[in-house]
C-alpha cells in the first residue's frame, strides 16, 4: 500500500475508506479500523473475502470504542476451512463455514469488546444465526441453540437480579439470606435454581410472597427451583434431606464472659464445650434459624448459656446434653416437657393402689416399723435400712454405763466403766477460786510470801542496788554496794562490800544514746558525735583498758573505718564491711593503752569511708530506725 506522510504531524496520513479486500490468513489475525490505521495492511473493508489456510483460526475485530455504532463489515469465507470472527478479546461473534457470508455490525461501542450482531447471507434466503440468538439460559451449538444452566457459587448475602436467570446458585457460606429484585422487574417466566451446599440455613426472601409465605428456608443439602410469574414467586422441586450426616465441634470455652461462634463453628450440628470456666459463660451463635445438639463438658461451678447476641438463651447444665435451636431471634429448647394424659401406671410390691388405668392414689406399703421417737438419755437408736432406703426395723439400745456423780467437779476415768468427780483445791500460799468448775474456769493464785523451799525468796521486795545473798531455806539477805570502788569481798562465811587492794576500778563509761547521720562520709575522718570518755590515771605506770563498740550502717555497700584517739593521737584502727540492707553493723574494739600521765586523758572516735563518699549512720539502720543495742566506750584503769 502506498502511504503519505502528514507534514504537520510527521505520521502517515489516514487511508481512504476500503470498500473491498480479499486476503488469506495463516494465523490469528487482528484487524485495524481503516480510519485509525497509520501503517498496517490488516485493515477492515466494507466487503472482505477471507481464506484460512488452516482450521481454528480467529479473525479479530478492532476495539469497538474506536468506531461508531452501526459500523458494518460483510465477511465471506472463500476458503475450505472454517474460521471464527471474534471481538477484541477473542470472544466468538460468529464462526463462518466455507462458502458462507455474514454481515457483522457493531450495536454497542461502550466497551472495548463491544456488542456485535450478525446476519447470514445466502442464495435467495437468509436465516438467524444461533450465536446472535443465544442469551441467558441459551448457548450457540454450531448453528443450533442449546440450553445451559451456569453454576454460580455464592457465600455472602446477595440480591438476585435478572442477570441470574436460568442460573444454578450454589450457596457455600454459613447462615445467609437471598433477596430478590421485584417480581415485575424479573418478569413472567424468570426462574433460577438454588442449592444449599453451605454450613447454615439459607433463607429465600423476595419482596413479594413465595409459596404464599414471606420466605422459605433451604436447610443444608436442600435445593429448589424458584419461578416468577411477574407478581409473586413459587418454588418447585424443593427437596428435603433424606440422609442426615452430623458434624461435631469440640471447643474450649475456658475462662469467663462471652464466646462468639464463627459461622463455620455454628455450622456444626453437635456442639461440645470443654475447659475450666472461672465465671458464667455465654456462647453466642449467629441469629439465623438453625439447630444444635449441645453438650456441656466443662468444669467449674458456673453456668453456660447458648444465646444470640441480643436475644435470650438456654442454660446447658454441666455434664448434660440438650437439643436447642435458634428461631431467628432467640435460642430456645427444641424439646418441651409438654402436657399429656397417663393411661397406665404399674406398681411394684412396695406400693399399694395400683396398677392405675384411669385415676387412683398410690401409697407406700407398711414396713411394720412403729412410728415414734427413738433414742433417750440412757439409750441409743438402732435401725435397719433396706436397698430402697426404707426403715424396716427400729429399736432402742441401752447405753451400758452412764456416770452420774453425786458431787460437782471434773469427771475422770479411774478404771473400766468407773469414773469419779474431782476438784482443784489450794494449799499453803496457793488459793483456788471455782475449783469444781461449776461457776466458771478455776483460777489459781499465790498468797503471802513464797518460801525459799518452794522456789521463792521469803521476802516481799528486793533492796535497790544491793546484791542478793542466799541463806539456805531462810529469807535471802542483801549486801549494799558501800563506797565507790568497792567490790564483793568474801569474809570466809559470807560476802561483804569492801575495798580491793591493787585493783583499779572502772573509771569511765560513755554510751551513745542518739542516732546521727553523716550525709557525705568520705576518705577524711569525721568525729563521731558524743562518742568520748575521760579517765585520770593515778600513776604514770598505770595503763588504761579501752573497750567498746560502735554500730554503723550505710545507704550503699561500703567499708566504714573507725579510729580511736587519745587526745589527738591515734591509738587503734578497725573497720567493718557495711551491706546496703536493714540493720546496723558493729565495729568492736578492746585494747590496753599506756598514756604515761597522771593527768586526765580523753578517748574519742572518728570514722571515714576509705573507698569513696557514702551516707553513713551511727546507732541506727539505713532505714532511719534506731537499733536496740547502744554504741559505747568503757575505760578501766589497770596495772
Amino acid at each position: 500500500m502506498t502511504s503519505y506522510t502528514d507534514i504537520f504531524e510527521n505520521r502517515p496520513v489516514q487511508a481512504s475508506p476500503d470498500t473491498f479486500r480479499s486476503f488469506s490468513i495463516s494465523a490469528n489475525t487482528t484487524l485495524q479500523w481503516y480510519f485509525t490505521n497509520e501503517d498496517n495492511s490488516d485493515t477492515t473493508a466494507d466487503i472482505m473475502e477471507v481464506s484460512a489456510t488452516t482450521g481454528s483460526l480467529n479473525l479479530i475485530m478492532p476495539e469497538a470504542t474506536a468506531a461508531s455504532n452501526g459500523q458494518t463489515c460483510l465477511i465471506r469465507n472463500t476458503g475450505a476451512n472454517t474460521f471464527t470472527v471474534t471481538d477484541a478479546s477473542q470472544n466468538t461473534i460468529i464462526a463462518i463455514s466455507s462458502g458462507q457470508a455474514h454481515c457483522v455490525y457493531l450495536s454497542d461501542n461502550s466497551t472495548a469488546n463491544g456488542t456485535w450482531r450478525n446476519i447470514q447471507f445466502g442464495t435467495g434466503t437468509s436465516s438467524a444465526d444461533a450465536a446472535s440468538l443465544a442469551g441467558l439460559g441459551l448457548f450457540a451449538y454450531g448453528s443450533l441453540l442449546g440450553v445451559e444452566f451456569p453454576a454460580i457459587a455464592l457465600a455472602a448475602n446477595t440480591t438476585i437480579t435478572t442477570n441470574y436467570r436460568a442460573s444454578i446458585i450454589d450457596w457455600t457460606g454459613g447462615a445467609g439470606t437471598m433477596t430478590f429484585s421485584g417480581a415485575s422487574t424479573l418478569g413472567d417466566g424468570w426462574f433460577c435454581m438454588f442449592r444449599n451446599s453451605g454450613s447454615g440455613a439459607l433463607v429465600l426472601d423476595p419482596t413479594e410472597t413465595i409459596d404464599g409465605a414471606a420466605s422459605i428456608t433451604l436447610n443444608v443439602g436442600e435445593s429448589c427451583l424458584v419461578a416468577c410469574n411477574g407478581a409473586t414467586f413459587n418454588s418447585l422441586f424443593k427437596n428435603s434431606v433424606t440422609s442426615i450426616s452430623f458434624t461435631r465441634l469440640v471447643k474450649s470455652v475456658a475462662g469467663s464472659g462471652t464466646v462468639t461462634l464463627s459461622s463455620a463453628e455454628a455450622g456444626y450440628d453437635i456442639q461440645e464445650y470443654t475447659g475450666t470456666i472461672t465465671g458464667n459463660v455465654n456462647v453466642v451463635v449467629p441469629t439465623a434459624v438453625s439447630r444444635w445438639w449441645a453438650y456441656n463438658a466443662t468444669t467449674g461451678s458456673y453456668t453456660l448459656t447458648m444465646k444470640t447476641a441480643s436475644g435470650t438463651g438456654v442454660v446447658v447444665n454441666q455434664g448434660t446434653r440438650k437439643i436447642v435451636h435458634c428461631d431467628g431471634t432467640n435460642v430456645v429448647d427444641s424439646v418441651d416437657a409438654g402436657v399429656g394424659t397417663v393411661n397406665y401406671v404399674g406398681t411394684s410390691s412396695d406400693l399399694t393402689g395400683g396398677p392405675i388405668t384411669g385415676s387412683g392414689t398410690l401409697s407406700l406399703n407398711s414396713t411394720t416399723v412403729t412410728a415414734g421417737t427413738y433414742g433417750t438419755s440412757t439409750s441409743v437408736p438402732t435401725f435397719t435400712v433396706d436397698g430402697k432406703g426404707r426403715l424396716t426395723a427400729a429399736s432402742n439400745t441401752a447405753i451400758p454405763y452412764v456416770f452420774d456423780p453425786s458431787s460437782n467437779g471434773f469427771i475422770v476415768r479411774t478404771a473400766s466403766y468407773s469414773s469419779f468427780s474431782r476438784t482443784i483445791s489450794g494449799s499453803t500460799n496457793i488459793s483456788v477460786t471455782n475449783g469444781d468448775g461449776v461457776s466458771g474456769n478455776p483460777v489459781i493464785s499465790f498468797t503471802g510470801l513464797l518460801p525459799v523451799a518452794n522456789g521463792g525468796t521469803s521476802t516481799g521486795s528486793l533492796t535497790s542496788g544491793s546484791v542478793v545473798i542466799g541463806q539456805g531455806t531462810a529469807a535471802v539477805a542483801f549486801v549494799a554496794p558501800g563506797a565507790t570502788g568497792n567490790a564483793l569481798v568474801s569474809s570466809g562465811g559470807s560476802w561483804v562490800s569492801g575495798a580491793v587492794s591493787g585493783a583499779p576500778p572502772l573509771s569511765a563509761y560513755t554510751s551513745l544514746t542518739t542516732a546521727v547521720t553523716y550525709a557525705s562520709l568520705g576518705t577524711t575522718y569525721q568525729a563521731v558525735s558524743s562518742y568520748s570518755a575521760s579517765i585520770t590515771p593515778t600513776s604514770t605506770s598505770q595503763r588504761v583498758i579501752v573497750a567498746g563498740v560502735l554500730y554503723v550502717s550505710s545507704g550503699s555497700n561500703a567499708y566504714i573505718q573507725l579510729q580511736i584517739l587519745r587526745g589527738a593521737s591515734v591509738v587503734w584502727t578497725g573497720a567493718a564491711y557495711v551491706a546496703n540492707s536493714a540493720g546496723a553493723f558493729p565495729i568492736p574494739f578492746c585494747f590496753r593503752d599506756s598514756p604515761s600521765t597522771t593527768s586526765s586523758v580523753t578517748y574519742s572516735g572518728e570514722i571515714r569511708c576509705p573507698t569513696g563518699t557514702v551516707t553513713a549512720y551511727t546507732n541506727q539502720d539505713n532505714a532511719g530506725t534506731s537499733i536496740l543495742l547502744t554504741s559505747h566506750i568503757s575505760l578501766i584503769l589497770a596495772t
